[in-house]
């Protein structure tokens, strides 16, 4: 206990140790996890403090994204390369993969200010092997396959995941909608049929209603 209170009153210097010297620290690759700095990691864990040490990395993926590249002649915030983001972000899932915003905050980084959009999608694929229903990742993906439908690219394994969790009963209704608006855009008109269908059995919401309705009407016109 004592051992935690240092170590945690200590987090704000150990956070400050350049992420860049950091991320070129040998990998260790094993059961498919990627992990940066293997003998800090070990450290850490061994000692019991491993969500202490995923804020130090979440912390330094903040600092690097923070920090203007040398390249840039003006630094605009969410803008630029950030070749190192990527696997930094993937550390901390490999570290936790229940570190929910931290995962968010790299997934959607990598979407929509970096334009890495299969980074990203690989970020949430890798974390809901340990998490695989948290709505939170799955909302994000689908927003995510909304950016990509506008090039017309579809993932036919990410939409049959999207798929079956919207039929499972406790998902919430804007998932269900998302992933039907995505099934009609790419062209699987039968499941977006069925999953309208199923708003209009299971939501109390007017807005929500209406919509499966029409847009029911619509693809059936369509086919």
């Amino acid at each position: 206990m004592i051992f935690k209170f240092v170590v945690y009153l200590l987090l704000p210097f150990l956070a400050l140790i350049n992420p860049l010297k950091i991320a070129f620290a040998p990998l260790m690759t094993s059961f498919g996890k990627i992990i940066e700095n293997p003998v800090e990691n070990i450290i850490f864990t061994s000692l019991g403090v491993k969500q202490l040490y995923s804020d130090i990395l979440y912390i330094r993926l903040l600092q690097y994204y923070g920090t203007p590249e040398e390249k840039m002649e003006a630094f605009e915030y969410g803008s630029g390369e950030y070749p190192l983001f990527y696997p930094m972000a993937l550390n901390i899932v490999a570290t936790d993969p229940y570190y929910t915003n931290a995962i968010l905050t790299g997934a959607g980084v990598l979407a929509f200010n970096l334009d890495k959009t299969y980074k990203a999608i690989s970020i949430l694929r890798f974390a809901m092997i340990y998490d695989n229903n948290n709505y939170k990742y799955l909302t994000l993906l689908s927003a995510i396959m909304i950016k990509e439908s506008r090039k017309n690219l579809y993932d036919k394994s990410l939409l049959d995941k999207l798929y079956e969790v919207s039929i499972l009963e406790e998902t919430p209704v804007i998932l269900r909608q998302i992933t039907a608006f995505l099934h009609k855009k790419a062209g699987k008109y039968d499941k977006a049929i069925e999953i309208y269908d199923l708003i209009l059995k299971t939501s109390k919401e007017k807005y929500y209603i209406e919509n499966a309705k029409r847009q029911i009407d619509e693809i059936k016109k369509m086919i």
